[in-house]
C-alpha cells in the first residue's frame, strides 16, 4: 500500500483481496483506494456520502428537481413487501411511455 495524496491509498489487488476487511474499514472512514494490477491502475474506491448535506451531486439533483430527498427512512421489511403483480404488463407499457416522452 501506498498513499499517493491525502486520503488515497494505492492499493495491489493481491492485497486488497486479503485484506478486503481492512480497506472497508479504510474506505468507511472516508479514504479512497486506487487498485492496482501490476502497478497499473484498473479501480478506484472512494466513500459513499450517506449524509445528503456532503453529497454534492445529490444536492445538485435536488435543487433542479430532479429528486426529492426521503422524508423519512425506509421500513424494515420494505425490500421484503411482495413486488406489484402486472398481469396485463399495463405498468409497464406506462413506464415505457412515460420514459420515452421524457416525464
Amino acid at each position: 500500500m501506498t498513499t499517493i495524496r491525502k486520503n488515497v491509498e494505492k492499493v495491489p489487488v493481491a492485497s486488497l483481496k486479503a485484506k478486503l476487511a481492512h480497506y472497508l474499514t479504510r474506505l468507511k472512514v472516508g479514504h479512497s483506494l486506487v487498485v492496482t494490477d501490476h502497478g497499473q491502475a484498473v479501480a478506484v474506491f472512494v466513500p459513499v456520502a450517506w449524509d445528503l448535506e456532503k453529497d454534492e451531486a445529490m444536492n445538485q439533483l435536488v435543487r433542479t428537481g430532479q429528486v426529492t430527498p426521503p422524508s423519512q427512512e425506509l421500513a424494515d421489511d420494505f425490500f421484503k413487501t411482495p413486488r406489484v403483480k402486472d398481469l396485463d404488463c399495463s405498468l409497464r407499457r406506462f413506464l415505457l411511455e412515460e420514459r420515452e416522452c421524457g416525464r
